[in-house]
C-alpha cells in the first residue's frame, strides 16, 4: 500500500458528497528516488510503483501493516499474545496494546505445556501507534531474569512502565493467553495436600458446552462486576471451575485490572456440602424456556 499519493482517499460520507483526506503521518518508508522505486518494485513485484504516476517521491510505501505481524518484525525475541485491543488516549489518537511474553523450556522441576513451554511471564507490554505505527515497547515485570537479560543485550529498547502515559495505563488488561494457562494449571495445582494431589481427588475442570460450534473455554471472559467484599465494580477477566467430570460449581477465578489491583488473582470457592448450579446447568434450565427457545431458534 502506498499512502500521500495523487489519488484521493475517501475519508467519509458527507450527505450527498463525501470528504476526502491525505496521509500526512511518518509511517512507512518515502519513495524518494527512482533507486528506491526499482527496490520498492521488485519488493512488491509490481511494475505500477515504477510506471504510475500517482505515486511521488512524497509518496510513503506502507508494509507490515498487520498489528501482530509488525510487532513480532520488531521483537522476535518476544512471543505475543494473539488477542491485541485498540483503545483511544486523551489526545484522541488510536493505539494498539499488545501484551508479550518470554518464555522457556529448561526451567527445572516445571509442569510443561502441550508445546513444552515450562516458563512463562508477561513481561513486555507494547503500544503500537494505529496512525503511524509507531512502537514503543515498555519492560512490565523487572523482575524477570530473561527480560532483564534482552534489555541489557538491546539496550534503549524498553521502556520502564512508569513512563507510560496514565490515559494508555488505565486500559492495560490482564493477558488472555497467560489467565487460559494459569487457570488451566490451577485446576490440578490448587491442591495443596500431597494425598489429595496424588490421588487428584479434588481435580477441577473449566466447564464445557455439548453444543456444536461451541468455542474453547466459552465461559472464560470479560465483565464488570462487584467482587465479594469489594465496594465498587470493576473489570475483571473471570472463569468458573467444576469438580472433575460433574457439572456444579466448584469455584471461580478472577483476574483484576482496575487500578493498583491491576494483575491480582482471585480465587472464591464454594462449599462442597452445597449444591451451586455451574454454568452448564444453567444453559440447560434456560433452553427449555419456551420464550427464550423461541427467541434463539429466530437468531439462528
Amino acid at each position: 500500500m502506498f499512502a500521500n499519493t495523487g489519488q484521493r482517499e475517501f475519508d467519509y460520507p458527507s450527505g450527498d458528497d463525501n470528504v476526502y483526506t491525505s496521509y500526512t503521518g511518518e509511517g512507512g518508508v518515502r519513495v524518494g528516488s527512482l533507486p528506491r522505486r526499482l527496490l520498492f518494485a521488485a519488493y512488491f513485484q509490481s511494475m505500477k510503483v515504477l510506471l504510475s504516476s500517482d505515486i511521488t517521491n512524497d509518496s510513503r510505501a506502507m508494509y507490515f501493516r498487520n498489528i501482530l505481524v509488525r510487532a513480532r518484525k520488531a521483537l522476535p525475541f518476544v512471543v505475543f499474545d494473539s488477542d491485541p485491543y485498540l483503545v483511544i488516549d486523551d489526545e484522541g489518537r488510536l493505539r494498539w496494546i499488545l501484551d508479550g511474553y518470554t518464555r522457556t523450556d529448561r526451567y527445572p522441576y516445571a509442569q510443561r505445556l502441550s508445546n513444552g513451554i515450562n516458563y512463562m511471564r508477561n513481561s513486555v507490554k507494547v503500544v503500537i501507534d494505529a496512525y503511524d505505527g509507531t512502537v514503543t515497547t515498555y519492560l512490565a515485570d523487572a523482575a524477570d531474569p530473561v527480560v532483564s537479560t534482552l534489555a541489557k543485550l538491546f539496550p534503549g529498547i524498553f521502556h520502564p512502565l512508569d513512563e507510560m502515559p496514565a490515559d494508555l495505563r488505565a486500559h492495560l488488561r490482564y493477558p488472555e493467553t497467560l489467565f487460559h494457562v494459569q487457570s488451566d494449571m490451577y485446576a490440578t495445582y490448587h491442591m495443596d495436600e500431597p494425598v489429595t494431589f496424588y490421588h487428584r481427588e479434588d481435580q477441577w475442570q473449566k466447564p464445557v458446552l455439548s453444543q456444536q460450534g461451541s468455542t474453547q473455554d466459552p465461559f472464560l471472559r470479560h465483565i464488570v462486576m462487584r467482587l465479594p467484599g469489594e465496594k465498587d465494580p470493576e473489570f475483571i477477566f473471570m472463569v468458573p471451575f467444576t469438580p472433575k467430570g460433574k457439572d456444579n460449581l466448584a469455584s471461580w477465578m478472577v483476574a483484576r485490572n482496575d487500578g493498583e489491583h491491576y494483575g491480582k488473582l482471585v480465587v472464591y470457592r464454594l462449599p462442597k456440602q452445597s449444591l451451586v448450579y455451574g454454568p452448564a446447568q444453567i444453559v440447560n434450565r434456560i433452553n427449555p424456556a419456551t420464550e427464550i427457545s423461541r427467541q434463539i431458534s429466530l437468531w439462528d
